[in-house]
């Protein structure tokens, strides 16, 4: 406000609500913007298909036909590696990423594989997959746990966790949520997580 002197003061009349300019003049109108919201993160973690996959056409459509289940979990006959359980699954999931716009988590468990090196346990995997979502970790371990649920809460999502050792090993990765769909590879049986999750 310019007063009878020249000079310039910043007094104001009526109720301001939200921001305000103060300017000289102004010749037109004033549009104020807010500033755009950082973009979704979406991860997509899955691994590429080996070259070698063929036919399977029947396991795959179980799979699909199981997913209204929304934990599935895939073991081998026999309780060895080689047999392809990993490939089909991750065959799978690329195959029907399209329907998690969401995005795709993956990680190897480590569960059986001696050559892959020691288990990982999901205080571990928890804070890898709050890395993936670019957010910051908790120090407290319940604390990243229920960070990484509300992340996933109302999210269409995958989640391939591979070569899993038990039910432990999975049961606190399991999200909330009920958009997301996890799928479980193991060389055993799981009856513990099957009874837990419905799967």
């Amino acid at each position: 406000m310019t007063s009878a002197s020249g000079s310039t003061d910043n007094q104001h009349t009526g109720v301001v609500h939200g921001a305000m300019v103060q300017a000289g003049r102004i010749d037109g109108g004033v549009h104020l913007h807010q500033p755009a919201a950082p973009d979704r993160v979406v991860p997509q973690q899955l691994p590429g298909v080996t070259w070698h996959f063929t036919g399977r056409t029947g396991e795959l459509a179980e799979v699909t036909g199981a997913m209204d289940a929304g934990v599935v979990v895939l073991t081998s006959s026999e309780p060895v590696g080689g047999l392809g359980t990993t490939s089909l699954a991750v065959r799978w999931a690329t195959e029907v990423a399209e329907r998690f716009p969401d995005g795709a988590l993956y990680v190897h468990l480590r569960g059986s594989d001696p050559y892959a090196g020691p288990a990982i346990g999901p205080e571990q995997v928890v804070r890898g997959f709050l890395d993936a979502f670019g957010v910051p970790v908790p120090a407290d371990l319940d604390a990243q746990f229920a960070t990484y649920r509300s992340v996933v809460a109302g999210r269409r999502m995958l989640l391939l966790l591979d070569d899993a050792r038990d039910a432990a090993q999975v049961r606190p990765l399991l999200p909330g949520s009920g958009h997301c769909l996890v799928v479980v590879t193991s060389r055993r049986p799981l009856p513990d997580l099957v009874a837990l999750a419905g799967a």
